[in-house]
């Protein structure tokens, strides 16, 4: 039986979806990795790398009093490092036809994003990525559902 053009157009777009995770993903782990290497010291923060870090710090220091757990600069660039991880193994997964266990991490990502807007109880225009997140991996379940 050959597929129908829907379900063929579903999987080019959730082969898309994933690769735009993966690369999503290693773009999250070097950026919170070259950031935290530099608030821990490991090499000097130049550039716009600087300014991201101050404007971190800033951050953090305002909506400390609101958050559920405040987080040092460290540990918000060591999160974001770990969720790129997440990310990008998910979304190799995904590729590699263990869909099911990369719809997993993805969702934990997913989770783990939602959580630092939770935590720090603030809205900011980066909610937009989340929902474009959350209806991506919509789209990759329906085709994983599809399959079955």
């Amino acid at each position: 039986m050959t597929p129908s053009l829907a379900s063929k157009w579903l999987r080019i777009l959730a082969v898309l979806l994933a690769s735009g995770f993966l690369a999503f993903g290693l773009v999250r782990l070097g950026v919170g990795s070259a950031m935290l290497g530099a608030e821990l010291g490991w090499w000097p923060a130049m550039g716009e790398m600087a300014e991201a870090l101050g404007e971190t710090r800033t951050f953090l220091a305002q909506h400390e009093p609101q958050a559920f757990m405040a987080w040092s600069v460290a540990f918000y660039f060591g999160l974001i490092a770990v969720m790129g991880v997440i990310l990008a193994s998910g979304a190799a997964l995904y590729l590699a036809a263990r869909r099911k266990a990369g719809l997993v991490l993805i969702a934990i990502y997913l989770a783990l994003h939602g959580a630092m807007f939770l935590n720090y109880q603030v809205v900011n225009p980066k909610i937009g990525l989340l929902a474009l997140t959350i209806a991506a991996w919509g789209i990759m379940w329906w085709r994983l559902r599809a399959e079955a």
